[in-house]
């Protein structure tokens, strides 16, 4: 009986161990790709992270670009949908909703294994379309559709004025990704005060933006 249990509880483990498998070789392919960049990872380093064989990993993925893929899909979207979620609930102004995405998008840019990302695709993308192609998809085109979102809403609800910014949406958070490369780069000589940068961009931004309250109110 007790030994039947102890095999019973034995295979329940090994269950376990195999389902979180795969992400403990993302984890551990964030941390090489994080390190080394795309073109230099090499499986067998990230095996060895992982402590696993390498012919391990092609059980779950085919290739190192599969594998990149898995990192993006389990790092960076899981983010955008929780933005997502926040702004279906959002009822209150446009103005506060546009404020809230855009320092959730840069702190999860520069404070999350996100900057990892974004880092490489700036500095390989080039190399591998094929990646930049995948993540314009995959995370680009979906963070570009909440912010029309949010333009459109405040559009509708007489908030903001229709400036044609529907058609570059990516000039919102260009400052987080400017905040990203200087925080990566250069903040051991120019430390950078991310908050105090983004209330700026968004003043002139909203300044911009928002619809004079004697127009509001005529």
């Amino acid at each position: 009986m007790a030994e039947t249990i102890g095999k019973t509880a034995e295979k329940a483990r090994a269950q376990r161990r195999k389902d979180e498998r795969p992400q403990e070789i993302t984890a551990a392919a964030l941390k090489e790709f994080a390190q080394r960049g795309f073109a230099a990872t090499r499986l067998d380093d990230v095996a060895s992270r992982a402590g696993v064989a390498k012919g391990t990993i092609y059980l779950y993925f085919d290739s190192k670009v599969d594998l990149f893929k898995a990192v993006v899909r389990e790092t960076v979207i899981p983010q955008f949908e929780q933005v997502g979620n926040l702004l279906a609930d959002f009822e209150g102004p446009t103005e506060d909703l546009l404020r809230m995405f855009l320092k959730r998008i840069a702190h999860d840019f520069v404070e999350t294994d996100i900057h990892h990302i974004i880092r490489l695709i700036h500095a390989e993308g080039q190399q591998f379309p094929d990646l930049s192609e995948f993540y314009f998809k995959e995370v680009i085109s979906r963070g570009m559709a909440r912010m029309r979102e949010i333009l459109a809403r405040g559009v509708d609800r007489g908030e903001f004025r229709d400036v044609g910014l529907e058609a570059y949406p990516q000039l919102l958070i260009s400052p987080a990704i400017m905040a990203t490369m200087w925080k990566s780069t250069f903040e051991s000589y120019s430390p950078m005060d991310l908050d105090r940068a983004l209330d700026l961009h968004i003043d002139i931004l909203l300044n911009g933006l928002k619809v004079p309250s004697n127009e509001a109110q005529g």
